[in-house]
């Protein structure tokens, strides 16, 4: 599903740097990766999804050449391919938690917003505990219920790659459990892989593979 093959990234503005020589994921393989703040975990999933590009090597996900693709054509790929939850949620705060849900349908012109789709989202939420909130704008939701929107929006469209960045960060232990059941089983369903970056250990027994990426990757001087 992901190959990353000799990746090197800087940001412009200095300091850091990423090298990652090799790293793979399997169709429906769900990997854990841990580590300190400030080793890149964000960083890899932002250049496995396409929003950042790496200034050498090449990054494939199901069969397509990310890293090669431009601006436009990453976003469209995203946006139909790839389920991302965002550690800050990216919710946009003049549609309501139903629309934050459906919105890669709002600019995606290769998804369809049928009845289907809008079914899917209301049993999502419904699953994560918000169906009754759908209606309401992000500044009227908890920080959790933010959560477990974005956790929506990055399932809707039955992603085959879902990336996560802390999705259970701001849940409380039986949440987590049951935000985590909901994300796997999903993915499950569509034969989606799971790339998830947490600091939460408690849940690493629920991954098929953990990675600690303070030691697997390169630093770049």
């Amino acid at each position: 599903m992901v190959e990353v093959e000799n990746i090197t990234f800087g940001y412009a503005a200095g300091g850091f740097r990423l090298r990652v020589p090799h790293l793979s994921l399997a169709d429906g393989e769900r990997l854990a990766i841990v580590g300190p703040s400030g080793s890149g975990k964000t960083t890899l999933l932002n250049l496995i999804a396409g929003i950042l590009t790496p200034e050498t090597g090449r990054i494939t996900v199901a069969g397509t050449e990310v890293s090669a693709l431009p601006d436009a054509g990453r976003r469209r790929f995203r946006a139909s391919r790839i389920g991302f939850v965002f550690q800050d949620f990216a919710l946009l705060d003049y549609l309501t938690a139903r629309q934050n849900i459906l919105y890669p349908y709002r600019i995606t012109p290769a998804l369809k917003l049928d009845a289907a789709a809008r079914a899917r989202a209301d049993a999502l939420a419904r699953a994560c505990g918000i169906g009754d909130k759908l209606d309401r704008h992000p500044a009227a939701l908890s920080q959790g219920e933010q959560q477990r929107v974005a956790i929506c929006r990055a399932l809707v469209t039955q992603p085959r790659l879902v990336l996560s960045d802390e999705a259970t960060g701001n849940l409380d232990p039986e949440s987590k459990a049951r935000i985590l059941d909901l994300l796997f089983a999903q993915a499950a369903e569509a034969g989606a892989s799971v790339l998830a970056v947490t600091h939460d250990h408690e849940l690493l027994p629920r991954f098929q593979r953990v990675l600690d990426f303070a030691t697997y990757r390169e630093p770049v001087s």
